[in-house]
């Protein structure tokens, strides 16, 4: 199991993996059967920090679209 002390803002996922989305601006893929991280990432907007707000993925695209507190919604690929 994975535990993380940093504030959540969404997280969203498949019987494969769970897109976790942090309000510091990362991103955790995890196991979905273990929870082992399988990844991390910091989100940017041409360079710039963002803070997420939400998160919805779409597993027929291979796709995590996220919201943030900007008003901008990053359109982003993920591993298949």
């Amino acid at each position: 199991m994975h535990l993380s002390d940093r504030p959540l803002a969404d997280l969203d996922g498949d019987e494969r993996r769970v897109y976790v989305v942090y309000l510091t601006g990362e991103v955790e893929i995890l196991d979905a059967a273990t929870g082992e991280v399988q990844a991390r990432h910091v989100l940017r907007a041409h360079g710039h920090p963002v803070t997420p707000m939400s998160a919805a993925y779409r597993a027929d695209q291979q796709r995590l679209v996220v919201g943030t507190l900007d008003g901008r919604i990053l359109d982003c690929s993920v591993p298949g």
